[in-house]
């Protein structure tokens, strides 16, 4: 019987993207540097940028998996007799820096023995071969975790040592509607996120040629949505963005709720419309009238949003649209519905 004691493998401690990113603004001000772990597409180099741009800080973004130890030592050469290291782009960057700027490396998982070995020299002393860093410059490191089969093969235990903490990265529905909202994507793919929460993040590494669902590949599958494909190529395309069983359940969604009752028709009419029963195609009614109200309908709107028995579907629309134009609270449509809902709008 062999006396080797089985090792157990430990989980990385983690946060969600709005803690994550509170972490990353409380450790640049200190200037702490930090390495962040999770699946592909979770979201980690977003909020690296986020955090910098937040605190006005310029951001270096490197690739350590494509890089050689001479990017960050510099390369080797005679000048005037004597044997030095000129040093590159980035590393003259991070030498002549004169304001805070954050030094990303993506990927560092991914990277060589020796390529991760010359950054750790940078992360941890600020100098390497002769050179001295800026006082400005702060390190931030992301990688894939080795089941994510993104040949992650580990980082030498030196270099974890060098980060000030190592913290997990989650996958957070909220955050991420949220975010979507903030850029605009498809209504129709926010409204099935949000009633199929478990299909934003259902990441299944493979080794065939698939993408299955993540905050990015959903992400993408709204870009492919908003492209209009014709319909005999829309669901291939789709499900090469997402996997295919994300692109049947969305275009099943997709295809009820295209039944729905028009905005415009709820706007003109808001008492003679009836209202959904069905839950996903009262959500999908309730993003559109939000994304399309203005000073001159919102109280039409409300009329309508009011006469809807679900007060979450309520809450949805007026916090929708209140989000993106502040002024619609100045109506008097929302002053009423607020003074008889004061626990919902606050």
């Amino acid at each position: 019987m062999s006396n080797r004691r089985k090792i157990k493998r430990k989980s990385v401690p983690s946060l969600t993207p709005a803690k994550m990113f509170k972490a990353l603004v409380t450790a640049f001000q200190n200037r702490l540097q930090l390495l962040l772990v999770g699946a592909p597409g979770v979201g980690k180099t977003a909020l690296v940028l986020q955090a910098a741009a937040k605190l006005g800080y310029n951001v270096i973004i490197m690739h350590p998996v494509v890089s050689d130890p001479t990017d960050f030592k510099g390369l080797p050469c005679l000048v005037n007799g004597k044997a030095v290291f000129l040093p590159f782009k980035e590393l003259q960057e991070m030498i002549d820096a004169d304001t805070p700027t954050i030094v990303f490396l993506d990927d560092l998982g991914q990277a060589s023995a020796a390529v991760q070995a010359a950054a750790m020299q940078l992360i941890l002393g600020k100098r390497i071969n002769g050179h001295n860093l800026s006082d400005h410059v702060i390190f931030v490191g992301a990688t894939n975790r080795r089941e994510d089969m993104a040949a992650v093969q580990g980082i030498l235990e030196p270099v974890k040592s060098r980060w000030h903490s190592i913290v997990g990265l989650e996958c957070d529905v909220n955050a991420w509607l949220e975010w979507a909202e903030e850029e605009g994507l498809n209504r129709f793919v926010r409204a099935f996120i949000a009633r199929r929460p478990k299909l934003l993040h259902d990441f299944q590494p493979s080794q065939d040629m698939v993408n299955t669902p993540s905050p990015r590949t959903v992400a993408n599958a709204a870009a492919v949505i908003d492209a209009g494909f014709p319909a005999e190529v829309k669901r291939v395309m789709i499900a090469g963005a997402v996997g295919e069983g994300w692109a049947t359940e969305y275009l099943a969604f997709e295809d009820m709720v295209d039944r729905m009752v028009d905005p415009t028709v709820v706007i003109q009419a808001p008492d003679d419309v009836d209202v959904p029963t069905d839950h996903d195609v009262l959500y999908v009614l309730c993003l559109a009238l939000a994304e399309n109200a203005t000073d001159a309908n919102f109280n039409n709107i409300m009329t309508f949003a009011n006469r809807i028995k679900g007060r979450e579907f309520q809450k949805l629309l007026v916090s929708t649209a209140t989000k993106r134009d502040e002024e619609l609270k100045n109506t008097t449509g929302y002053i009423t519905w607020a003074s008889a809902n004061p626990e919902l709008h606050n």
